[in-house]
């Protein structure tokens, strides 16, 4: 079921797996990626899920302040909701997949170990996220 769909980013749901799909294809503005972000937050708070998978193969650089913004919004969730889990899908050797890298040892800094994985199919990604 289609949430959100822009020209940045489409949001699905997958009721039956349990989580939100993000599609992120090409560079939305710090505006545009906040709205999504916190749209994604809010709508695992409204419906009580608490696993998101994000497809970022497509995604241009998502700067240093707008991944800052992201795990703060995440570790907020987590006071409520310690099982959130966060699959990323990305592109082997690519400037998004080096972002997602850094997004990761950002929790690890915080002590939060275990929230976010990457993959690099889609198929991987849900095996590990369903699980959780």
């Amino acid at each position: 079921m289609i949430l959100l769909n822009t020209p940045y980013v489409t949001i699905t749901l997958d009721k039956e797996k349990g989580y939100l799909h993000q599609k992120w294809t090409g560079f939305s503005s710090s505006r545009d990626f906040r709205r999504a972000i916190d749209f994604s937050m809010n709508t695992l708070g409204e419906i009580d899920f608490y696993k998101i998978i994000s497809d970022v193969t497509e995604q241009k650089l998502v700067p240093p302040t707008e991944q800052e913004y992201v795990k703060n919004k995440v570790l907020a969730f987590l006071d409520s909701n310690d099982r959130f889990r966060l699959a990323f899908i990305t592109r082997e050797e690519s400037v998004i997949e080096t972002c997602t890298s850094l997004y990761d040892k950002s929790f690890k800094n915080e002590n939060v170990d275990g929230v976010n994985k990457s993959f690099r199919t889609l198929e991987d990604a849900e095996e590990w996220i369903i699980k959780e």
